[in-house]
């Protein structure tokens, strides 16, 4: 889902999307589940376009309030 709506908001700007990297939190009873997606936002034709590599993102800080 998040990919897709991605890809429309940039193609609706005549752009492409090209996901950088990704991280996800499962659900458990009493929470959602989460999804987070860093994408660029490129020109057609842009050469990057073609290095698209999907990473887990250096550093991720959760907190969690009780």
């Amino acid at each position: 889902m998040i990919y897709k709506e991605a890809s429309e908001w940039c193609e609706k700007r005549g752009l492409v999307m090209v996901p950088v990297a990704t991280d996800s939190q499962e659900s458990y009873p009493g929470h959602m589940g989460q999804a987070q997606l860093t994408f660029r936002a490129l020109k057609p034709g842009d050469p990057d376009i073609q290095r698209a590599t999907v990473e887990k993102p250096d550093h991720v800080q959760r907190i969690q309030l009780r």
